[in-house]
């Protein structure tokens, strides 16, 4: 299993504070059922 990479203060700060605190009271009213990772790696030569 992996390790999270990011934690509430990197997706708070991360984002609008009216967005992070949409999704802090979905979540907390247990309407988040589901996460989906998705990975993005852009790298330059």
């Amino acid at each position: 299993m992996l390790k999270a990479m990011f934690d509430m203060d990197k997706i708070k700060y991360g984002t609008d504070e009216a967005t992070f605190t949409r999704a802090v009271a979905l979540y907390e009213k247990r309407k988040v059922t589901r996460v989906k990772c998705v990975i993005l790696i852009i790298s330059s030569d």
